[in-house]
């Protein structure tokens, strides 16, 4: 399927290092205040961060076998 693809002039689709959109100032604000003040404050509660995204990531669902 590849060889078909490239004589077509079609390439694999890549994605980009970061969004289009990034504000570079809102980037480094994030890194150097907003982050350290979150990650202090989860240690101090003795906490854990999690990071999720839009992939349809449930806070009840079930995984494994019953």
């Amino acid at each position: 399927m590849g060889k078909y693809l490239k004589r077509w002039g079609l390439t694999f689709q890549q994605p980009d290092k970061r969004a289009v959109e990034q504000d570079p100032e809102a980037v480094r604000a994030w890194h150097e205040e907003t982050w350290p003040t979150i990650r202090a404050q989860a240690k101090a509660d003795d906490g854990e961060i999690l990071f999720a995204d839009q992939v349809g990531i449930r806070s009840d669902q079930v995984t494994g076998r019953p």
